[in-house]
C-alpha cells in the first residue's frame, strides 16, 4: 500500500491565491498613486511658466511704466522669453496662457496706444486645485501684476 507523505513542504492553492490577490491589492494602490504623477508635474512647468512671464512683465513695467497691451503681447516685447513660453506645456488643441492687461479705469487694454496698469496670467490646471474633488474650470493658476 502507499504511504502519503505528510511532511512534504509547499504551499497550498489558497495560500498562493492569498499571496497573488494581496500582491494585486498593492499594486492597484501604488499605481492609483502615481498614476497622475505626469499631470502634476505639467502642472507645475505651468506655475514656473506663469511666474517666469510674470517676472518679465514686471521687468517691461520698470523699462516703459507701463504694461504691454494684448497686442504688444508677444517674444518681441518681452525680452529672453522663448516663442514657446505662451503655449502650455501638452497642449494638444493649443491652449495658450491668459494675459488680461488693464487700465486704470478697470477696462481691457488691447490696443498698443493704451496705457495698461495692472494684469493677470493664469493657465489651466489638469489636477484639482481647489480640493472640490473634480477638476474643471475653477482648477486655475493665477498670478497678477505686482502695481
Amino acid at each position: 500500500m502507499l504511504k502519503l507523505n505528510k511532511n512534504r513542504a509547499g504551499f497550498t492553492i489558497i495560500e498562493l491565491l492569498i499571496v497573488i490577490v494581496v500582491i494585486g491589492i498593492l499594486a492597484v494602490i501604488v499605481i492609483s498613486q502615481f498614476g497622475n504623477v505626469t499631470q502634476r508635474a505639467r502642472d507645475s512647468e505651468r506655475q514656473t511658466d506663469i511666474t517666469a512671464l510674470q517676472s518679465q512683465l514686471e521687468f517691461y513695467y520698470q523699462d516703459a511704466t507701463e504694461y504691454p497691451s494684448t497686442a504688444e503681447f508677444n517674444t518681441t516685447t518681452l525680452e529672453n522669453i522663448e516663442e514657446g513660453a505662451f503655449i502650455a506645456p501638452n497642449a494638444d488643441n493649443g491652449e495658450v496662457y491668459t494675459y488680461a492687461p488693464v487700465q486704470a479705469d478697470g477696462t481691457a487694454c488691447t490696443l498698443a496706444a493704451q496705457i495698461c496698469t495692472s494684469f493677470t496670467l493664469s493657465a489651466q490646471m489638469e489636477t484639482d486645485q481647489n480640493d472640490d474633488g473634480v477638476v474643471d474650470a475653477t482648477d486655475v493658476f493665477q498670478k497678477d501684476s505686482l502695481n
